[in-house]
């Protein structure tokens, strides 16, 4: 949608209170016109990118519901859902759980490659965060062979190549 659009120029701008403004109006519309896989991609986003800006509670809360409510969940935005909680619970420290939902988004993205890569370098940050430098290089490297394998990826290519690096020092 052009409300997803918009948030996610405003968020790699570092316009971050103008993104959450956008991804919470597109929840709110997407609401009010009963389209719940909408609502589903906005509250993904709006719950990671709020926890980003240090509202952990709330960003967390608001992708637990998600994951909860299952209503507009396909499998792609899912395993989306499942990576962006999973980075919200390592940011809280929650390294088993959030290790935990990173398998999951793996698992439900097994059949979009596109998308799988960021799960995998989600797991490897977690892993890092853990101290299992072995199990984050073996993630790590999971998520880049599946990069080069398909020379692009629809998201997290930068993340994916961010992590391998950080996993290799």
């Amino acid at each position: 949608t052009q409300d997803s659009d918009a948030g996610e120029a405003y968020r790699e701008l570092g316009m971050l209170a103008d993104a959450e403004a956008v991804y919470r109006r597109a929840v709110e519309a997407a609401q009010r016109m009963g389209l719940s896989t909408v609502e589903s991609i906005a509250s993904a986003n709006l719950g990671l990118l709020v926890a980003q800006q240090g509202s952990l509670d709330e960003g967390a809360s608001i992708l637990r519901q998600l994951l909860l409510r299952k209503e507009g969940l396909n499998r792609r935005v899912e395993g989306f859902a499942h990576c962006s909680y999973a980075r919200v619970l390592c940011m809280r420290n929650q390294l088993g759980e959030a290790r935990h939902h990173a398998g999951l988004a793996i698992v439900a993205l097994e059949a979009m490659p596109p998308l799988q890569p960021m799960a995998y370098a989600v797991l490897s940050q977690i892993e890092l965060a853990a101290g299992r430098e072995q199990e984050a290089l073996n993630a790590a490297r999971a998520a880049g062979d599946l990069l080069e394998r398909l020379g692009q990826v629809e998201e997290g290519e930068v993340l994916v190549r961010l992590t391998l690096a950080e996993a290799l020092l």
